[in-house]
């Protein structure tokens, strides 16, 4: 069970991490125009943001309840 946990955890912080670096993986990110660069650089931070915080609230979850 802490083992799929921690999967699940690696998973998201490392997804995370790759759409920061290539923002391909996000779908919207090829429907966005050239001229729109600042949006899809915000899209690919708030991206980044979300999936790692809740890839640490899912760790910090599991670390409360097995206590």
């Amino acid at each position: 069970m802490v083992f799929g946990y921690l999967m699940i955890v690696g998973i998201l912080i490392v997804i995370g991490l790759a759409v920061n670096k290539n923002p391909d993986l996000l779908a919207l990110s090829k429907t966005l125009s050239k001229e729109k660069n600042s949006d899809l650089e915000k899209l690919t931070t708030t991206a980044k943001n979300t999936l790692v915080i809740t890839g640490l609230c899912i760790l910090l979850s599991n670390v409360v309840v097995t206590i």
